[in-house]
C-alpha cells in the first residue's frame, strides 16, 4: 500500500487501472466520486459507510462497506486480498453499474425527476427534452433547504428506463 498525495489526470486513470482494489475510507464522503472513478476503471472498492458510498455501494456485490476506523479497514483490506476471484467478480459488477447508472443520460432523467418531485408547478425549461429525445439542457433547483435522497444512487432499477 501506497500514499501517494493528490493525483489528477492521465496520470490518475493509470493508477486505477493497475490498482488490485480502491479503498476510501473517509470519515464524510459527500458523493463519492473516487468510488465512481474505481468501478470505471473495474475496480472492487472498499468505502466507508459514511456518506455518499455508504448509499450505493452494495455490501459484497460491488465492493465492502466499512466503518472509518483502523481496524475496520484492515478487515477489509484483509477480506479484499484473501479472495482474488471474488474482488475480481465484484470489479465486474462495478463496471456494470456505472455502464447502467452513472451515464450523463441516465443522471439528467433522473435530476430532472427530483426537481419536478420538489418543484411541481414549474413550467418546463424550453430546452427539455425527453429521454428518447436526449439530455436535459436546463435544469435550475428550486428548493436548495430540501433533503434527500438521490434516485440515481438507489440501488433499485429503473423500469422507465
Amino acid at each position: 500500500m501506497r500514499f501517494l498525495g493528490h493525483r489528477s489526470g492521465d496520470e490518475l486513470v493509470r493508477l486505477f487501472h493497475i490498482a488490485d482494489a480502491v479503498c476510501v475510507p473517509s470519515r464524510n464522503e459527500p458523493f463519492g466520486i473516487v468510488v465512481s472513478e474505481a468501478w470505471n476503471a473495474g475496480k472492487p472498492v472498499i468505502a466507508s459507510q459514511n456518506g455518499g458510498p455508504g448509499e450505493f455501494v452494495r455490501h459484497e456485490v460491488t465492493g465492502l462497506r466499512i466503518y472509518p476506523a483502523s481496524d475496520s479497514v484492515a478487515c477489509g483490506l484483509s477480506r479484499m486480498f484473501s479472495n482474488f476471484d471474488w474482488a475480481r467478480w465484484m470489479g465486474h459488477n462495478d463496471r456494470e453499474m456505472v455502464e447502467e447508472r452513472f451515464i450523463w443520460e441516465m443522471i439528467s432523467v433522473d435530476t430532472l425527476a427530483v426537481c419536478r418531485q420538489l418543484c411541481p408547478r414549474v413550467a418546463p425549461c424550453p430546452q427539455e427534452k425527453s429521454a428518447e429525445t436526449g439530455p436535459i439542457t436546463n435544469v435550475v433547483l428550486c428548493r436548495k433547504d430540501l433533503r434527500y435522497k438521490s434516485p440515481f444512487l438507489s440501488m433499485k432499477r429503473r423500469e422507465r428506463l
